[in-house]
């Protein structure tokens, strides 16, 4: 049986599934992005068990195969953006998410933004905003060296993407943190 996740983008996610599934006593034979295959079928009292439990942590189940799709989507994006850390290689997510989809990125691209209300590229700048916001919040790293981590052209173009998603810009918010 195939499990379809919602929200199951991080690693640590992919943890609190295992675990939910392993303390109910079902056997896991692989995971595929989003999805995770189970020996055998659940019972309808086992999904509702598995509902609630993965509420809990955030997470859900999809209720059909376009929110499947739109989940596994995200989770190739967050995938890639997360293995492209500190290169200096830019990610071309037409080309990629074809490559990993086998499907036309045109149809890719309408099917998540019907879905979700906003395009690939919104979804990566703020995912990858949300990741510049954590290495702020570190204070390991200047922002020039972030800038570089996460392959923008400058720290000017840094500065605005943040500015436009946060409300201010990347010094503004790590000394607020850092008043804190």
């Amino acid at each position: 049986m195939k499990l379809c996740i919602k929200y199951m983008t991080t690693p640590c996610c992919k943890l609190y599934v295992v675990t939910i599934l392993e303390t109910m006593g079902i056997i896991i034979n692989r995971f595929i992005a989003n999805e995770v295959f189970i020996e055998g079928n659940l019972t309808p009292e086992q999904l509702k068990s598995l509902k609630k439990a993965l509420l809990k942590y955030s997470l859900d189940l999809t209720k059909d195969k376009n929110e499947n799709f739109v989940e596994k989507v995200k989770f190739l994006i967050i995938e890639k953006l997360h293995s492209n850390e500190g290169k200096s290689k830019k990610i071309v997510f037409s080309i990629y998410l074809h490559d990993k989809l086998g499907l036309n990125y045109c149809r890719i691209s309408t099917a998540f933004s019907t879905q979700e209300g906003e395009t690939i590229e919104h979804f990566s700048i703020y995912h990858t905003i949300g990741k510049v916001k954590e290495q702020l919040d570190y204070n390991e790293l200047t922002i020039t060296e972030i800038s570089n981590r996460y392959n923008y052209s400058s720290v000017g173009h840094l500065t605005y993407q943040f500015k436009h998603v946060t409300g201010m810009t990347p010094t503004d918010y790590k000394n607020r943190n850092n008043k804190k």
